[in-house]
């Protein structure tokens, strides 16, 4: 009964993720009170002026923005491969909450200098990559000092 609630909860989350930002790709929302949150964007080069930081890389890019401009940003942007997420300054409970939504669906876990690391699957996500013979399509790193969540990867380092 317990892993049919915590599929739900994660369900309902995706959800208002897509019907909240209509773009191609599943955007990542923290749905619980976070503060300093920064979004990345792994993208083709905006054809646009944008009011965020845009790091070239080649045919593509990350852009980065605070989670204000989050939505903005993204209809702006084309050809969205992976977003990011980094929460500074988190709570336990937050961690507590997300840890909570994503558990059942972790595939693998290790633990590099002072970090975690959790790889995730979710068959309802499209997008997804093989690590080591495993589809993966979201990833966690928690340090002490901040939680970086990606789709299907982190993009931005951690």
């Amino acid at each position: 009964m317990k892993n049919i609630k915590y599929r739900f909860v994660v369900f309902c989350a995706i959800l208002m993720f897509l019907l909240f930002l209509p773009v191609p790709t599943l955007s990542l929302r923290i749905p619980y009170e976070a503060k300093d949150i920064t979004y990345f964007f792994y993208a083709k080069q905006p054809s646009q002026k944008i009011n965020a930081d845009v790091i070239n890389c080649g045919a593509a890019c990350i852009v980065s923005c605070s989670a204000n401009q989050a939505k903005e940003i993204k209809s702006k942007l084309q050809d969205i491969q992976g977003e990011s997420i980094r929460i500074r300054n988190y709570t336990s409970d937050l961690l507590t909450k997300i840890m909570l939504d994503y558990f059942d669906f972790i595939v693998k876990q290790e633990s590099v200098d002072n970090m975690t690391i959790y790889y995730f699957y979710d068959s309802k996500l499209p997008k997804f990559v093989n690590i080591d013979g495993k589809k993966i399509n979201l990833q966690m790193a928690i340090s002490q000092s901040e939680i970086n969540i990606g789709y299907p990867l982190i993009l931005n380092g951690y």
